[in-house]
């Protein structure tokens, strides 16, 4: 800021950012020459930088890192339990009775077909209320994206036959969905359905779990296959 002497001279007023950024805080308005103004400049960015300096210095001390602030998001894969495996399975269905038309159709008679349908729906029902119950009966989360706040490792009753009963579930639903529509390629739906949630669901499901229970989920996942 430019302003006048009793002289007529032009002067530079010392920005009120950078007092408050000199050491005694108390930096009393001044008037200098406007040669002396790019001096002022100087000064208040060697402040400037000193700060940073400073508070980086303060990162390394804590272990920190300021190019690592914002990697550990960005390095996070975007779609680690990230949607609810039900509707996967919703998407994958409509996906299966989208294309059930494009492919070759299977010419199944009505009674094997119908009785496959209905097999497959009451083990995939049975897969889910069991899981589910177990869950309950333990006290501890069902919810599929906060693995974190699961309370105990439940072992017991049909999570002695697979790791994943509910996930299991939902694959024989598919399946029984794609029984029904008879069709060729509405079987690949099932397939797809159990890759994307084991990448994207299980495998990272796992590493939370192996974090709260260490060894004894480890041991259990020696025992006991992720599906069957």
């Amino acid at each position: 800021m430019l302003s006048l002497s009793r002289s007529g001279t032009p002067v530079a007023v010392l920005p009120r950012a950078c007092r408050r950024m000199t050491p005694n805080h108390a930096l009393e308005r001044t008037h200098i020459s406007v040669v002396g103004m790019r001096v002022s400049v100087s000064v208040c960015q060697r402040f400037r930088a000193a700060r940073v300096s400073r508070a980086g210095d303060t990162l390394s001390q804590l272990g920190c890192s300021t190019d690592s602030l914002d990697l550990n998001r960005s390095r996070m894969p975007s779609l680690d339990i990230r949607i609810p495996p039900p509707v996967v399975g919703a998407l994958v269905a409509a996906a299966m009775w989208g294309v059930s038309m494009l492919g070759p159709q299977l010419a199944l008679a009505p009674g094997p077909r119908y009785t496959s349908v209905a097999i497959l729906v009451a083990a995939g029902v049975a897969f889910d209320v069991l899981g589910l119950l177990a869950f309950r009966g333990a006290g501890t989360t069902i919810n599929p994206l906060r693995p974190e706040r699961a309370s105990s490792l439940v072992t017991g009753g049909i999570y002695r036959i697979t790791r994943n009963p509910m996930y299991v579930g939902v694959g024989l639903l598919l399946l029984a969905w794609a029984a029904y529509l008879s069709a060729l390629l509405p079987f690949a739906g099932p397939a797809l359905f159990a890759l994307y949630i084991t990448r994207f669901q299980i495998q990272p499901e796992e590493r939370v779990l192996k974090g709260i229970f260490g060894e004894d989920y480890a041991a259990y996942c020696a025992r006991v296959r992720r599906w069957l």
